[in-house]
């Protein structure tokens, strides 16, 4: 399906007459629940970094936009983790988003660990950036996130991927 790629506040303004439009799209082929990653993350730090806004915005995408709550946590999770490594990569501070990904760690516990027993949700997230993907571990048990970066071959970097 086809993405926008980079769609947060910022990014979709009132065109007046033509009504709202979205601008600077990444044109991305992927899972249509990528692209509302960015809501949860935006529109500053003040407001993404509200705990329990964070809880009610994944409430409110899950039932306006039909999403699946694992899903979109497990994207949030995967992209914050990502940008953070890039941030940390670049020498930059990544606190908004080591902060979003401990948010969606929290509830993919809630709603993940406890009811599955499972020990560790893996999955992985790449992109055609300069820099490096990653993958992510959430361990349930230990309450623990575990993200590491890796070189990925030029060619594949073009995929998002997420198991």
């Amino acid at each position: 399906m086809p993405l926008h790629g980079d769609i947060h506040h910022g990014n979709v303004l009132d065109a007046g007459a033509r009504g709202w439009i979205a601008i600077d799209p990444k044109g991305l082929l992927g899972e249509r629940t990528f692209d509302f990653v960015n809501i949860l993350r935006n529109p500053d730090a003040a407001t993404a970094l509200a705990r329990k806004r964070f809880d009610r915005q994944v409430e409110v995408l899950v039932d306006a936009a039909a999403l699946d709550r694992t899903r979109l946590l497990k994207w949030t999770l995967a992209f914050a983790g990502l940008s953070a490594a890039w941030h940390l990569a670049d020498d930059e501070a990544a606190d908004l988003d080591l902060a979003v990904a401990g948010f969606a760690a929290a509830a993919l516990r809630r709603f993940l660990g406890r009811e599955s027993g499972q020990t560790s949700v893996d999955f992985v997230a790449t992109n055609n950036k300069r820099r490096k993907p990653c993958v992510a571990s959430y361990f349930p048990a230990k309450r623990a996130v575990e993200i590491m970066t890796f070189p990925i071959p030029r060619q594949d970097r073009a995929k998002w991927c997420l198991k």
